[in-house]
């Protein structure tokens, strides 16, 4: 189950048109009739004529749906678990801020261009010349 057929079942509480999920879900409604198409194939709910609205249809949870939807809020209800604590790496202080570690590891800065390193001075750092190729103008003769 996708985590945008999870959200469609949470907002399935009672009957509803397609039209609804879409508007809580904040997408469009080809997106809802998609994951709605792979819920019913799911057995999840099921497509029931709309009892005022002869052009639309009602979302109805099947028995399975329901079960499965009391889970899924269960489930979403619960707190995450802890992550565990990460080892600080060797040289690091045990004051230093989190994820200061990161910063210690990086590459360390390249060296500027310079005749020294081998960069022609005359060039900007560039050591060739780049041509940009445009488009033709419209009407232009190509040669």
């Amino acid at each position: 189950m996708t985590a945008t057929q999870v959200v469609a079942l949470r907002e399935l509480s009672d009957p509803i048109t397609a039209r609804e999920p879409a508007t809580r879900m904040v997408c469009e409604p080809s997106n809802v009739t998609y994951v709605l198409d792979r819920l019913e194939g799911q057995g999840m709910i099921e497509r029931r004529p709309h009892p005022t609205d002869r052009r639309a249809k009602q979302l109805v949870l099947t028995p399975v749906g329901r079960r499965y939807r009391a889970d899924v809020l269960a489930r979403l209800k619960r707190p995450l678990p802890a992550r565990p604590a990460q080892p600080r790496p060797a040289g690091v202080p045990a004051r230093a801020a989190p994820g200061a570690h990161r910063v210690t590891r990086r590459e360390p800065a390249r060296a500027p261009l310079s005749p020294e390193n081998g960069a022609r001075a005359e060039s900007g750092g560039l050591s060739r010349r780049v041509r940009v190729r445009r488009p033709p103008r419209r009407g232009a003769v190509r040669r």
